[in-house]
């Protein structure tokens, strides 16, 4: 890879940073100036999801982290161990009525997150 094509793998990975930090910042402001607590606290919603809705199974997800972070050691499933939720999805219906959903997919967020823990973590 030459120092170009590196230069475009950075600016491409600072954006999707910057791309995250703006959604979740659009969630913040429109939430504060849009949602009355007291209203919905009468619906029984004590809080508020922020989900793009995608589901992925906790085996896929596990190998995600593994491939995006490098890992080499295996990954072992206690298949002994009751499961006792089938799905395991945040409902983000509540947002998404009002025209705000997720922008970012699962991967690119895992991706953009582990690059900033990366650049941001203190020396050892």
């Amino acid at each position: 890879m030459d120092l170009l094509d590196e230069a475009v793998v950075l600016i491409q990975e600072e954006l999707t940073i910057l791309l995250m930090m703006k959604s979740i910042m659009t969630i913040f402001s429109f939430t504060m100036k849009n949602i009355d607590e007291k209203k919905t606290y009468t619906k029984d919603i004590s809080h508020i999801n922020v989900s793009s809705g995608e589901e992925i199974p906790i085996k896929d997800l596990a190998f995600t982290v593994k491939e995006i972070t490098g890992l080499q050691g295996d990954i072992n499933f206690d298949n002994s161990m009751a499961d006792d939720t089938p799905r395991k999805v945040l409902d983000g219906t509540f947002l998404n009525q009002m025209n705000l959903s997720s922008k970012i997919q699962l991967e690119e967020g895992l991706k953009a997150t582990y690059l900033w823990y990366e650049e941001n973590q203190p020396p050892q």
